[in-house]
């Protein structure tokens, strides 16, 4: 059906004139008197009345007294309200048959007038995009990242509907400078970091998560050099380890070699000669060694005993040998 807006003869309805007539009903409750009387009796009966122990069976007997008259009443309501509730029903039936053919065409105006919002909605938010795409590539910043804000879809944004306004401008520029403002900051704490971790010698990499965490640059510089110098205190205690390690191998096979076990090299047992005189004072001893092994065991007994002693010469036989052929 076509629409004729020039029609100025449109049916229609005067909603003062919608009226309902209906004679109201009166409900009385039959002897209220007599029973209001014995209302106050039963009151003035149980006033103060007490359950105890003793009295249970008969406490329990006069609240199921009580408690069948209430059930009686309530049950005479239900069965009244359920009569008085027909003609009701009876009505909101009627009217609802009578509107019916009313309420199909505001349904069907409903859906139409929604679908073409949700076109004029759809073509904003084309005018809008263009609009941000444009500002966004001026600035450098990927339109993807301009969060885009409900309101620019509200007609005060919009002249003849799908028509920019200054206003819708002026607010998506600021936004686009916003957003670039926001990355140029970020990039300088990357770029702090990354200098700071390449320069203490670490990966920046978990240090840029704590930027989405709300952390301060200068909290996550110090946590980033916290990490690397507990990193290398460990690994120097490591390393540590490992040389005390390879140097008590050494001992041990110095050990194996001269025949004598790690007691014998760690807590010898000095010995302790009688004072003489028949021994001199300083004795000149040639000693031939093999290897510099051996060198290094004969150094530490000679420490181990707390013998006095001087090396004078440092080399193989041979050069001994041809140094003592100069003299």
């Amino acid at each position: 059906m076509v629409k004729d807006v020039t029609n100025s003869a449109v049916p229609s309805i005067d909603v003062s004139d919608v009226n309902i007539d209906y004679t109201p009903s009166i409900l009385t409750i039959a002897q209220a008197e007599a029973i209001a009387g014995k209302m106050e009796e039963m009151k003035e009966h149980y006033d103060g009345y007490e359950v105890t122990l003793e009295t249970l069976k008969e406490d329990r007997d006069e609240k199921a007294k009580i408690n069948k008259v209430l059930i009686a009443f309530d049950d005479e309501r239900k069965k009244v309200k359920k009569e008085f509730n027909k003609p009701l029903d009876k009505f909101e039936k009627d009217l609802k048959t009578l509107l019916e053919p009313l309420d199909n065409i505001h349904e069907d105006m409903k859906k139409q007038i929604q679908e073409v919002d949700e076109n004029i909605k759809n073509q904003r938010q084309d005018v809008i995009n263009i609009l941000v795409t444009a500002s966004a590539n001026e600035k450098e910043v990927d339109p993807n990242l301009i969060e885009m804000n409900p309101k620019w879809l509200n007609a005060a944004y919009f002249k003849n509907n799908f028509e920019e306004t200054s206003k819708l401008k002026k607010e998506i520029t600021e936004a686009v400078q916003n957003k670039a403002d926001e990355l140029r900051r970020r990039k300088n704490i990357e770029d702090a970091i990354s200098t700071q971790a390449i320069a203490i010698g670490t990966s920046p990499t978990p240090y840029l998560y704590m930027i989405d965490q709300d952390k301060e640059i200068s909290e996550i510089l110090q946590i980033m050099t916290k990490d690397v110098e507990e990193t290398k205190a460990r690994e120097e205690q490591r390393l540590a380890e490992l040389k005390q390690q390879a140097q008590d191998y050494e001992d041990r096979k110095l050990a194996e070699d001269f025949g004598m076990n790690e007691t014998d090299l760690v807590v010898p047992v000095p010995y302790e000669a009688e004072s003489t005189d028949e021994f001199p004072a300083i004795l000149n001893l040639k000693i031939t060694l093999e290897n510099s092994q051996q060198q290094s065991m004969l150094k530490s007994f000679l420490e181990a005993y707390d013998i006095e002693h001087e090396a004078l010469f440092f080399g193989t036989v041979k050069e001994w040998n041809e140094a003592n052929n100069d003299k």
